[in-house]
This record gives C-alpha cells, sequence and structure tokens, in this order.
C-alpha cells in the first residue's frame, strides 16, 4: 500500500513539474515572441527582403556572400513571427508594388531603397569609402550626429536602423561599411532584439554597431556614445 501511494506520489510530483516547465517555457516563448514583434513593428504576413547589387553596375553586379549571411539572420526573425519573407534585389522591386514591411540589406553604395530612405530621413548621415593605393584596402569614415568617425584598420561598424514610412509600413535598414559589417548588423538583431526592445521598446531607432574585423562579424556591439540619436519625424 505504502508502495503503490509513494508511486502515485512520484508520477503526480513528476506531472506537475513537467507542467510548470511547459508553462514556464510556453510562456517564456510567448514573451520573446512579442517583444520580437513589436521591435520589427511588421503588421501583415508579407515583407520583403530586398538586396544589395555590389559592383559599378548594379544591374550587372553581384550580391555579396556576407550580404547572404544577412538573409538567413532575417528570413529566421521572419518566420519565427509567421511572416513570409520574399528576397528580391532591390532593382528587380517593381515601383508598383504596395508598400511591405521591409528589410533593405546593404548600404546606400549597393542599395538605392537604403539610400533614398536615409537622404529623406537622416540627410545628416554620411558614408565616404575610398579605395587605397595598396589593392584590397581602402579609408573609410562616416559622419553622424555632428560627428566625423574614421574607422581603423581593423575595425568594422555596422548600422541598424528602424524608421516607419508615410505608410504605415515598418522598414529596418542593415548595413556595414563593408558587407561583412551588414552581416554584423543581421546578426545582432537576430542575437539581441530583446536587449534592443530593453532600449526603445517598439519606437524606431538609430544603432551604431563596432565590430573586430580579425575576429568577424558576430563581434558586433553598441556603441553607447551613438545610443540616443535623435528620430526624425515622419
Amino acid at each position: 500500500m505504502n508502495f503503490t501511494i509513494s508511486f502515485i506520489t512520484g508520477i503526480a510530483t513528476s506531472l506537475i513539474v513537467v507542467l510548470i516547465v511547459s508553462l514556464y517555457t510556453y510562456s517564456h516563448t510567448r514573451l520573446n515572441r512579442r517583444k520580437l514583434r513589436l521591435v520589427l513593428g511588421f503588421t501583415e504576413s508579407k515583407c520583403i527582403i530586398s538586396t544589395s547589387v555590389h559592383k559599378t553596375d548594379n544591374w550587372g553586379g553581384f550580391i555579396h556572400h556576407q550580404d547572404a549571411y544577412a538573409f538567413t539572420y532575417l528570413a529566421h526573425l521572419a518566420l519565427d513571427l509567421k511572416v513570409d519573407p520574399e528576397i528580391i534585389p532591390f532593382h528587380k522591386i517593381p515601383e508598383s508594388i504596395e508598400p511591405m514591411d521591409e528589410f533593405c540589406v546593404g548600404g546606400p553604395l549597393s542599395n538605392m531603397r537604403t539610400k533614398a530612405i536615409l537622404k529623406k530621413y537622416y540627410p545628416d548621415f554620411k558614408v565616404d569609402l575610398a579605395a587605397d593605393s595598396t589593392p584590397g584596402t581602402y579609408h573609410a569614415s562616416f559622419q553622424i550626429a555632428g560627428k566625423e568617425v574614421t574607422i581603423g584598420k581593423n575595425e568594422e561598424y555596422s548600422f541598424l536602423i528602424k524608421t516607419r514610412t508615410n505608410y504605415s509600413k515598418t522598414v529596418h535598414l542593415l548595413f556595414g561599411i563593408t558587407p561583412l559589417g551588414t552581416a554584423g548588423a543581421a546578426y545582432y538583431l537576430f542575437r539581441y532584439y530583446k536587449d534592443i526592445y530593453k532600449l526603445y521598446g517598439q519606437s524606431p531607432y538609430f544603432i551604431v554597431l563596432k565590430s573586430d574585423l580579425s575576429l568577424g562579424y558576430k563581434t558586433a556591439q553598441l556603441v553607447t556614445e551613438f545610443k540616443n540619436i535623435e528620430q526624425p519625424v515622419m
């Protein structure tokens, strides 16, 4: 009799523990998904990932493989919210397409959609990239919030920007000085969206990230002196 009672008690205790763990996991997942939904700001069942195209001739260029890393992270975030992402090179998106929530991958030199949004909402932001006399090297800098930053040889900067358009859609710009920085911006959003939520909630933001070139794009971290950049009035 005592054995039966102990056996039933053990089973009941195990079921209660499993139930508590399952409820915690379910609640935790729902909470994180809510934070992600607020950070992304997507309201429809579909979104666009507009891709960059490199080289001087945009229409004859190519998508950099490190930009492709970004697509993987962004598609994962969208699908986690049951939003279907469509990956399209920027110059293949018809002008007649209805406004949609969007990830713009690549900077103003390789994605004209990024360039147009920056020009409209952040006209004082500039990126300068000039080739050096040594093959494969370059001089890079950017201007933001009245400050010019020259980028060191082993540094990479990334930019993660959330805006709301006149059509009540949300557009995220993700790019770096190089494609490695673009991958870093997407990885940061994928890995640290909960931290972004703590800082900004569901509001627009302009995040500057810095990473170590020798250690790769996953070292991207927020540059605190640019944390409170004023958001434009839409």
